[in-house]
């Protein structure tokens, strides 16, 4: 395995912890910073990009969890905003 795949590895891992963390925080009612969370992902997308295919496959497991923890994190974060409005709308 090349180095830049094991660094993408390691990023990828990385980040997709955090947004498992900024999710379960979320989900108890705590405000997270994801200020740069969308920089981040685009420049992993646009590395594994530019790596020959062989080596692009071994990411590809990495990188659907991920994806599908930054739906999830979407998804959480439709449903605060849904609440706070309904407690805005309350008052």
């Amino acid at each position: 395995m090349s180095d830049a795949v094991q660094d993408i590895k390691t990023r990828m891992q990385e980040l997709t912890s955090f947004v498992i963390q900024a999710n379960n925080t979320i989900n108890a009612g705590q405000m997270v910073d994801l200020q740069g969370l969308d920089d981040e992902v685009a420049s992993l997308c646009d590395r594994t990009l530019a790596l020959p295919p062989e080596q692009a496959a071994q990411i590809q497991p990495l990188m659907a969890e991920m994806i599908s923890n930054l739906e999830e994190l979407g998804r959480t974060l439709e449903m605060y905003q849904e609440k706070l409005r309904d407690q805005n709308d309350g008052q």
